[in-house]
């Protein structure tokens, strides 16, 4: 989950953390309530599926999508292990509020060939295994123990799929923030082969105590229905 999300986010967390120091005396209390948008339906290229965003969410149009690599050669014995591409097929990223650095940010991730029998349960421990290797590679005394805040199972129209969300504190500048990542996990089944979809979220806390019920509508209105 973090495969391109942390460096992306980390260079937004540096300036905010060294910012909020001079805005605290001026913010001080509870984060304004959400602004309610109505949520329109859209569709990447290469997502078999539709979501829907607000429409002040800004869709990266210039995303270089790399091509999906052939399958794997099948070999006899043990199955084989998890290999998460980090293929980045869709990303877009809420409005740069005056004084945000790293506003929310959308990313959807498609993992081609997942070996056959991989559950959603498989998918998601090599999400979080990975996910918390790429959080730390390079920032070990500024990041704190990842959280494994919620883990929901469901099904998505007949998909395995997982709901999950993650959280961990970042130091920089003297100043501590709190990211998270809100993640529906996906297992879509296209003849014999399996591919795998990470819808992933992160935003900093005060955007989550604002915008917590429209990240869960983007990723609850996710349908593969006339697609």
């Amino acid at each position: 989950m973090g495969r391109t999300v942390w460096p992306l986010l980390l260079c937004g967390l540096v300036l905010c953390a060294s910012c909020k120091k001079d805005d605290e005396d001026d913010a001080e209390g509870d984060a304004p309530a959400e602004k309610k948008e109505e949520l329109f339906r859209v569709k990447g290229n290469e997502t078999p599926f539709s979501f829907r965003l607000p429409p002040s969410w800004e869709v990266d149009k210039a995303l270089d999508i790399a091509p999906v690599k052939d399958p794997p050669a099948q070999k006899e014995g043990a199955l084989p292990e998890i290999e998460l591409s980090g293929r980045l097929i869709f990303a877009a990223q809420a409005e740069k509020s005056d004084g945000v650095m790293a506003p929310p940010r959308l990313q959807i991730f498609h993992d081609p060939w997942l070996p056959v029998g991989t559950t959603a349960t498989d998918y998601l421990k090599k999400q979080r295994k990975q996910n918390e290797e790429a959080i730390r590679k390079g920032h070990e005394d500024a990041v704190s123990e990842i959280r494994h805040v919620e883990a929901e199972r469901s099904r998505r129209e007949g998909r395995p799929a997982y709901y999950v969300r993650d959280e961990w504190d970042f130091s920089a500048a003297g100043q501590k923030v709190t990211v998270t990542q809100e993640t529906l996990l996906l297992i879509e089944k296209v003849e014999d082969a399996l591919h795998g979809y990470a819808l992933v979220i992160t935003l900093l806390g005060d955007d989550k105590k604002k915008m917590g019920d429209t990240v869960r509508e983007i990723l609850d209105s996710v349908s593969f229905k006339g697609m």
